[in-house]
């Protein structure tokens, strides 16, 4: 195995014998240890590790990872989408990452369900249980049937990484998103500022066919509803339902929650689709009423620099994917450990600062 020069002697390269001599074992325990494989007993790992800092050891990853030519097969499962959606995002992430990890024998195939139908996700988890890969991410949208998918991706020994949404309970290598339940307190906590006391809140939902919400904005919802009932007990909260891919039937219930007879001081909705409230409230001429929305669309930056939409929470979408991938490549192919945990911040968005995040570059 080829291994860096260490620190302390950059001409020289350290062998797996140097690390074995020093440690007091034997090569093939440190070659096990190296490769996360087999059976090492934890006083020798200690050994091993304590050897390995000393020494300043590093493995040529690169290296030893096309040396094996081994090929990996890693399958994606989120949303279809149409240009300018949330998930138009995430799937740029899951391209830059495929483009990275290709070189190393890691190919990517990606899979799409319908969102707003519950039996899509269902059949889209029952094919994803018996295909052949090594490793899966996906967005676990409905809690039950994604806590059903992991504990059977156990059993066949698969890795599976979450983004955009948590599940607690579900046996997966890492996830990448928001803390959810955080982001919506944190909203409350910021909207309620501008909202009075003898106002009322609206609270929209989107429902979907087989399902009220998804498991990311339902936990989103819990956080900001324990805000008001800590922080602002006197606010009541009027729940308008809306209906997936019917706007004749939302424009009706937007006109009946904005009624000035509800005197409504805010509005807030979990998913990205802000922009169809504030439509409506540039149609309806409406200018007092605070909104809270989700995500950097550009037709929510739109309306937030128009003042139709007040602030925005946004949350990297791109950034979760790209991680999700490397987070399987780094522990799959390259058996490096990974965070389980890790999330993304929650960005608060306004009509002052947008510009600064939106036309950011990462290099």
């Amino acid at each position: 195995m080829n291994l860096k020069p260490s620190a302390m002697n950059p001409e020289r390269k350290i062998t797996i014998k140097d690390i074995a001599k020093k440690a007091g074992v034997s090569a093939g325990t440190v070659d096990r240890v190296l490769h996360n494989r087999g059976e090492v007993s934890e006083k020798s790992k200690a050994k091993i590790r304590k050897t390995l800092e000393e020494l300043h050891y590093e493995p040529n990853l690169i290296a030893s990872s096309l040396s094996a030519k081994k090929t990996y097969l890693f399958i994606t499962l989120i949303p279809s989408f149409n240009p300018g959606d949330y998930w138009e995002e995430v799937d740029k992430g899951i391209d830059r990452a495929m483009s990275e990890v290709a070189k190393f024998n890691v190919f990517i195939e990606k899979r799409y369900f319908n969102q707003f139908d519950a039996q899509s996700f269902f059949s889209a988890i029952d094919d994803l249980e018996n295909a052949e890969c090594n490793g899966v991410m996906l967005s676990p949208i409905l809690r039950d049937k994604s806590l059903m998918f992991t504990a059977k991706m156990k059993q066949r020994h698969i890795s599976v990484v979450f983004i955009d949404s948590q599940v607690d309970g579900a046996d997966f290598l890492a996830y990448f998103g928001q803390p959810s339940f955080q982001s919506g307190y944190v909203g409350a906590k910021t909207l309620m500022l501008q909202v009075k006391d003898n106002q009322n809140v609206l609270l929209f939902r989107t429902l979907r066919k087989g399902f009220i919400g998804a498991n990311q904005t339902l936990q989103r919802q819990e956080g900001f509803l324990s805000f008001l009932s800590e922080y602002r007990p006197n606010i009541s909260v009027i729940n308008v339902e809306l209906q997936a891919g019917n706007p004749e039937l939302n424009e009706i219930l937007m006109k009946q929650a904005f009624d000035e007879r509800n005197q409504i001081g805010a509005a807030v909705i979990f998913n990205s689709t802000a922009f169809n409230i504030a439509s409506f409230l540039e149609r309806s001429d409406i200018h007092d009423v605070v909104l809270l929305g989700y995500d950097a669309l550009a037709r929510n930056v739109h309306y937030l620099k128009q003042g139709q939409i007040s602030m925005l929470i946004a949350q990297r979408p791109e950034t979760q994917s790209y991680n999700g991938i490397k987070a399987l490549f780094n522990c799959l192919v390259l058996k490096q450990s990974v965070n389980h945990i890790n999330y993304m911040p929650i960005d608060l968005l306004y009509k002052e600062n947008v510009d600064f995040y939106t036309h950011y570059e990462q290099y």
